[in-house]
């Protein structure tokens, strides 16, 4: 075995003499071990970033080595995820996505050569989403031009208070839709609102886990009719046990559907619940107060 393994290794010198000279090359880590190093090692990381990345680690992208990644792999992996995954029940994705995703996998390339000195490039991702662009596979979000009118506002709430009233829904969408206006949170965010986090001596409500963590932004400052608010869900929990301040069923996936796919009544096709949200960092939201006041009488009175 010993002299099959010499006269093998007497061949390659022989073909390559620069092997004398080489030292031992180090096995180059591939993207799936990179993305998870990275994700030890980063502390500024979103949420949303660390939750893509772990996402895309179980894609055949990640099992290729670093320093072997081609613009055809990137391609490849676009446009596999732009046509989704039938049989893994994994849903094809927005160009918007498709680009972030890229711009993820970038930003672990470029930790690996400025942080871990790896002679590694990026030039051959963006090659690939130049082509991709080209070929509007991937592509920037699309911007946000309008902000719900009055009109829409009192539509929706009229809707989703009727939606309540006949027990078709479970969740008070009428309720939480304005707690999202005038608190000025994300969806999963309400949901995790709890009842004995609430400080009554100075008006605030902390929110556990942000998006987005600062101090200034984890204090819910609630305004008068927001107390109103509060206990209007709670009257509206039905005697549901638990701690949390919603109803058991309004989870950020119930409220995100119930918002992206019940916005017809407005005829303006479809809408997002971050538009609601959007409504209290502007002057405008103080404006809808009239809006809210009226739908607030009907909801007493329907509801004695």
């Amino acid at each position: 075995m010993a002299v099959e393994w010499g006269k093998k290794r007497e061949a390659e010198i022989e073909a390559g003499p620069e092997l004398l000279f080489k030292r031992g090359k180090v096995k180059m880590m591939t993207l799936s071990e990179a993305m998870r190093k990275y994700l030890n090692e980063t502390l500024g990381a979103g949420r949303s970033k660390k939750m893509g990345l772990r996402f895309l680690m179980e894609f055949p992208i990640g099992g290729i080595g670093i320093d072997k990644l081609k613009r055809s792999d990137f391609a490849e992996h676009v446009m596999q995820r732009r046509r989704g995954i039938p049989e893994l029940d994994i849903a094809p994705i927005a160009a918007s996505t498709a680009l972030q995703e890229l711009q993820y996998i970038r930003s672990v390339l470029k930790h690996a050569f400025y942080v871990w000195g790896l002679e590694i490039g990026w030039q051959e991702l963006d090659f690939a989403a130049n082509g991709l662009k080209r070929s509007n596979m991937v592509a920037k979000s699309a911007i946000r031009d309008r902000l719900p009118t009055t009109e829409e506002l009192q539509t929706l709430t009229t809707y989703f208070l009727r939606q309540w009233q006949s027990r078709k829904s479970s969740i008070p969408m009428h309720l939480i839709m304005w707690l999202a206006i005038y608190t000025s949170r994300r969806q999963d965010e309400i949901c995790r609102l709890l009842f004995d986090d609430w400080h009554k001596n100075d008006c605030t409500r902390p929110v556990r886990d942000l998006k987005i963590r600062t101090a200034a932004q984890g204090i819910i400052r609630s305004l008068i009719f927001c107390l109103w608010l509060c206990r209007s869900l709670t009257s509206c929990r039905r005697n549901r046990s638990g701690s949390v301040c919603l109803p058991t069923k309004a989870s950020p996936t119930a409220l995100y559907r119930a918002t992206e796919n019940r916005f017809p009544p407005l005829g303006r096709g479809r809408a997002r619940f971050l538009e609601l949200k959007t409504c209290a960092s502007t002057i405008y939201g103080t404006r809808l107060l009239p809006v809210w006041l009226k739908t607030a009488s009907r909801f007493r009175k329907c509801n004695g």
